[in-house]
């Protein structure tokens, strides 16, 4: 396949969850933009706080990380 070529959808147009097909033209939208993203992340001017992004997202990859090792020791020692 070439650069210019178009490309396929990888899944060929079926939904990927249940949600996607049964509920996605029922979907509330909400009119706020400023409800799109929670007020934790919201930086006082109609934006994104991207820091506290990156720093919530490097705590649950550090979280998730410290389970999965728990996991293996645990598993390991049996």
């Amino acid at each position: 396949m070439s650069v210019f070529e178009e490309a396929q959808p990888l899944n060929s147009g079926t939904p990927a969850t249940p949600y996607d097909s049964d509920n996605t033209a029922t979907a509330p939208v909400s009119p706020m933009p400023d409800e799109s993203s929670p007020t934790r992340y919201q930086d006082g001017r109609g934006g994104i706080n991207l820091e506290q992004v990156r720093r919530d997202q490097l705590r649950a990859r550090q979280q998730w990380l410290r389970a999965l090792a728990s996991q293996l020791t645990s598993w390991w020692k049996r």
